[in-house]
């Protein structure tokens, strides 16, 4: 190359580098709205997962609590039934009893006008000879074992009282029976020519200052000459029973003075 050429060369003007495209606003603007978008759609994605985990929960706790309270309901129910008296349509064919009597003792209480009759060997109190139980003096104690009356346990299984006026509607509280028994039958009964009714009870519940769960009540009322008369056996749990020979006393021997 001459002279010439390479001062020609030299001092040629080389084109400059063209520059990068600048992204237009717009685009610019596309690219936010776009990530703005993703974002939302993922935090609705994760939102509504959370908010249908959270109602399966919420549901599942309904659920679970709908069952308690049902079986709390049910269970309320059969203690209710448990403790509520069962009433039977009352019998209208007396009892009777094939005890002989006629050999049987005669006991009378002026003050609490009645007499009946009673088994050899059995132990009688009322008024001022009971020591602790005796509440009226309308009031006989029998003790069918023969124990001392006066104390606590089986020597009051039997009680025959008279309480001036129609008590009558006060069937279980006149015979110290609580509500919380179960009423087993109801009889129509006479007894001197009286008519009357005889209920029978089991325990079930104990009772500190009476005879355990288990225990059977046979209950009697009458209702003559302006007064209430009742009669009344409990039977504890795996005592002999005297319950022929109690029927036997209050069916065959009671008798209502005037």
């Amino acid at each position: 190359m001459d002279w010439e050429t390479q001062q020609a060369a030299k001092h040629a003007t080389v084109p400059p580098t063209p520059a990068a495209p600048v992204a237009p606003e717009a685009a610019k603007h596309g690219h936010r709205f776009l990530w703005l978008y993703v974002t939302v759609i993922v935090a609705a994605l994760v939102g509504g997962g959370v908010y249908a985990w959270q109602h399966k929960k919420v549901n599942d706790l309904n659920t679970r609590l709908s069952g308690l309270q049902s079986q709390i309901t049910t269970l309320q129910s059969q203690q209710t039934a448990a403790n509520t008296p069962t009433s039977t349509s009352a019998v209208t064919t007396p009892t009777t009893s094939t005890v002989d009597t006629s050999n049987w003792k005669t006991y009378s209480l002026p003050a609490g006008h009645f007499s009946f009759k009673y088994k050899s060997g059995w132990k009688i109190a009322s008024g001022g000879d009971c020591t602790k139980f005796c509440y009226t003096p309308g009031a006989a104690f029998i003790s069918p074992d023969g124990q001392s009356i006066g104390t606590e346990g089986p020597a009051h299984m039997m009680t025959i009282q008279m309480q001036s006026g129609d008590k009558r509607s006060q069937d279980y509280g006149l015979q110290g029976v609580s509500v919380g028994n179960k009423l087993v039958s109801t009889t129509n009964v006479t007894a001197d020519g009286i008519s009357g009714k005889q209920y029978k009870f089991l325990l079930t519940q104990t009772n500190p200052l009476g005879p355990a769960k288990g225990a059977k009540y046979i209950v009697y009322t009458f209702y003559t000459n302006g007064r209430t008369y009742s009669a009344a056996y409990t039977l504890p749990v795996s005592s002999h029973d005297y319950s022929d020979e109690f029927v036997a006393m209050v069916e065959k021997t009671l008798k209502f003075t005037s």
